[in-house]
This record gives structure tokens, sequence and C-alpha cells, in this order.
């Protein structure tokens, strides 16, 4: 049993982190625990964060293997959303911590295995709910929401140069029949686009309606808000993200924390991977890591 998601900047990422002996650590996007596990490596005690129940029942199977039981024991793993980090790490007395990680990245494993249409390859249910405890579904907002409303998410978070046409498109389909599946938004989108690419364009759309179901960027500025005051003096934030909103508010708040000398920019202020690792793991091409260290 091994993790099919590939951890991105492992090396950068915890080098940044300055993790050390001893030294405690939450990583607020476990996933496959690829980071946190090379923390527990380290020598650090980790709490771990994930949102995804599939990704934590997953994870209970996978600590019992020999391989990684002893490392296992070290971490401490919640069910929770990083929107409610400082709350969760209170509750488990992880406070005046020395790291804290996030890595942005949607894991292979809930793109191939949970099977909630978060993926545009296949034909699985327009769900994109890391939590299903979450109310809106992306066929909901296909479905209900107005022409205008639906433009504004291709256009705001999903920076679709094409959402007017989409928009179009989608509300006109919709009133012969309704959004079910992922392979009815696929079709509609590359039907829209031709004869464009409409490939092209699957990646933002699908990306637009995660990050509206799951209120992903209003969960990462508080967040990021709350590690800033859970970390001890010399405490350090990473942050990997995957497109530039993530990115934007990143740096946005890193900058002004620092203005209000609360801390400082790290590193070389944002690092990419290496064609190397691009090479052997394609789901690293656009991924930018920032740190902060707290005064």
């Amino acid at each position: 049993m091994e993790p099919i998601h590939k951890s991105v900047l492992l090396k950068e990422s915890l080098d940044l982190l300055k993790v050390r002996e001893g030294g405690r650590y939450i990583d607020a996007t476990l996933g496959q625990a690829g980071h946190a596990l090379e923390i527990v490596e380290r020598g650090g005690e980790v709490l771990g964060i994930e949102a995804n129940v599939e990704t934590l029942k997953w994870l209970k199977s996978y600590f019992q293997e020999e391989a990684v039981e002893a490392k296992a024991r070290k971490m401490k793993v919640i069910l929770g959303n990083f929107a409610d980090l400082e709350k969760l790490a209170r509750a488990n007395s992880f406070v005046e911590v020395d790291g804290i990680i996030f890595d942005l990245g949607l894991s292979t494993f809930l793109l191939r295995e949970v099977g909630r249409g978060f993926s545009y390859r296949g034909r699985e249910p327009l769900d994109m709910r890391f939590n299903p405890t979450r109310t809106e579904t992306a066929a909901n907002i296909l479905n209900t929401y107005s022409e205008r409303e639906i433009y504004e998410i291709f256009t705001k978070f999903g920076e679709e140069r094409g959402a007017g046409r989409l928009a179009r498109a989608l509300v006109r389909a919709r009133g012969l029949k309704k959004f079910e599946t992922t392979e009815d938004l696929a079709d509609l989108v590359e039907t829209a686009f031709q004869p464009m690419e409409g490939s092209a364009h699957l990646a933002q759309v699908f990306q637009a309606l995660r990050i509206v179901v799951n209120g992903e960027l209003e969960s990462l500025g508080l967040g990021l808000e709350d590690a800033q005051d859970l970390l001890k003096k010399g405490g350090r934030l990473a942050v990997i993200s995957y497109h530039s909103l993530e990115d934007r508010l990143v740096k946005r708040l890193f900058l002004k924390w620092q203005g209000k000398g609360w801390g400082q920019i790290i590193g070389k202020g944002v690092i990419t991977p290496s064609p190397r690792e691009i090479k052997f793991n394609r789901a690293a091409r656009s991924s930018k890591l920032r740190a902060y260290e707290k005064n």
C-alpha cells in the first residue's frame, strides 16, 4: 500500500521550515502525509489536519504498515478544515509551534479514488465537496445560479477568458437537461469552445467550481491568519500554492505582516520546482513556494 500522491517541493519546503529534533509542527493539509512523515523523519512532532474523510480512512490503514508505524506514532491526525486552524490547534495542545505547512494542491488520491467529481476525466457526480457535510455542490451551482453568477464564478475563480460564452451555453443547456455528472460539464465546455481547444478550458472551469463549493480562498485567508498567531517567535510558515489566486493571497498577507513588523519573508520570495522534479511529477509544474518567519 503506497501513496499515489507525490509531495511537491518536499525538500525545499522542509528546509525553509528548518525542521529540528523535538520541534512541533502543524501540517494543515495532511493529504497522504508526505510532508508530515518527512517532518517526523527529521525529528519533529506533527499535528496533521485533513478535511476529507476518505483520505483519513486511507491513512488509518497506511499508518498500520510496518514501514511507517513508528513515524505515525509521532503524529496526531484529526479531521478538520484549516479555516478553523487555531481552534483545532488549541484543542490538541499545538500552540506556539515551530512551523506550519500548507500544501494547497489537490491530492492525486482525491482525483482518482474518491469519486466526487474533482477530475474532468471520467464520469462522476458533480459534487466537488471535500467534506460531504457542506450543503452546496457543483451540480447545485450549475443548475440554479443565474447566468451572471456563473459568469462571475468562472471569471473570478477560474480566470476563464471565455466565461461569458460558457455561461450562456450552460444556461441554455440546462434548460434541456440538468447537469449531473462531470461528463455532462466536460462535454458542454468542449462544445462551447469549438473550433477552439475546449480541453484547454476544462482545468479552469473545474478549478473555479471547486474553489466556490469549498470556500477555498476564504478558508485559506482565515487559516493563514491563524497560522501567524500560532507560531512561536522564530517559527516559520511555508505555503505551496498552485494557481495565481492562492499565490497572490499568500504574497499579500506575507507582505502585510512584514510591513507591520510581525515577521519577514524568507528564502527568495518565491521558489518553483526544478525541471527534474517536474519531469518526474507533472503535478509540480504550476507550484510556488513562499515562506515567512515570525518575529
